[in-house]
């Protein structure tokens, strides 16, 4: 599941950042107390010597950290899916019976596929293409940014389905912006 980050110069940039995203790659690594360097995400220290390497062995790292950053993007609607039940958060529409018909079957036929914890890019690829149009999953942000929520991380975001999303963003556009 995702995993929050403990680099400080991540939560200043959740607290500061306007931009819809960050390249979080682009960060140094943390320089633990021993002098050794550190995953950029978690600060656990690094298993190589490898120069180029950022993130520690673990999967979850780099894929935690590219949600945090692109929250539009399929791994971190991934992680809102798995958090949310595979359920439109305003309408509550399932999307599990569709996954489980058309994407697992057709397209993993007998692979043992656990798409209900584990992250997988194509399952969420699939059901955006596959799915009508009107129940099509997307990215909602639970606070507006003009009215101060945050643009990065997964606190303020949210999976609702085409129809919520367009009734609430008509509602959202009607209040007033915060200056």
């Amino acid at each position: 599941m995702f995993k929050p980050s403990k680099n400080p110069k991540v939560e200043e940039l959740q607290k500061s950042c306007t931009d819809r995203s960050v390249p979080v790659a682009d960060l140094t690594w943390i320089i633990r107390e021993d002098g050794s360097k550190g995953c950029i995400w978690c600060g656990d220290p690094l298993k190589t010597k490898h120069h180029a390497q950022r993130y520690c062995k673990d999967k979850m790292c780099p894929k935690s950290a590219y949600a945090w950053s692109y929250p539009q993007k399929e791994e971190a609607m991934n992680f809102l899916m798995i958090r949310q039940d595979w359920c439109c958060n305003i309408c509550k529409h399932d999307w599990k019976p569709f996954i489980e018909s058309d994407i697992v079957g057709q397209f993993y036929g007998t692979m043992n596929v656990d798409y209900k914890t584990e992250i997988n890019y194509y399952v969420i690829k699939r059901l955006k293409q596959n799915i009508d149009p009107k129940l099509k999953p997307e990215v909602d942000h639970i606070v507006p940014i003009y009215k101060g929520g945050q643009s990065l991380g997964l606190d303020n975001h949210q999976i609702i389905c085409y129809l919520c999303h367009k009734r609430k963003t008509a509602v959202d556009l009607s209040g007033k912006r915060k200056k």
